[in-house]
């Protein structure tokens, strides 16, 4: 093995490591009533996120325009889509209703085209 495959193998075992101690830490705020949403960096997984500032090139997502932009403090990944880790319930019938929702969206633009 050489040594870039083992340094990514490292890698990938401290991003392993590092989100079952998030998990872990989910689950225990669950087991006390407090519900949370923590973003998540999607190139490393890390926790250390913050959002960028209007004086560090974020003035639209500062204004509402788009999204607020974020910065990983660990990998410098910068972007408007962070992944999300929640520890909230999942509702089922929600999540049902949204797709049945998107399908019939789906359906009513295809057949507009027709």
């Amino acid at each position: 093995m050489s040594e870039a495959q083992k340094k990514k193998r490292k890698n990938s075992l401290l991003e392993i490591s590092e989100l079952e101690e998030l998990m872990a830490i989910l689950e225990e705020l669950k087991r006390k009533g407090t519900f949370i949403d923590i973003a998540i960096c999607p190139r490393c997984k890390s926790a250390r996120l913050r959002r960028v500032g209007s004086m560090s090139g974020d003035m639209s997502g500062q204004m509402a325009w788009t999204l607020p932009k974020y910065e990983c403090l660990d990998c410098g990944w910068r972007g408007r889509l962070p992944l999300y880790a929640t520890n909230r319930p999942f509702d089922k019938k929600k999540s049902e209703d949204l797709v049945a929702d998107l399908l019939d969206e789906d359906e009513a633009i295809g057949s507009s085209h027709d």
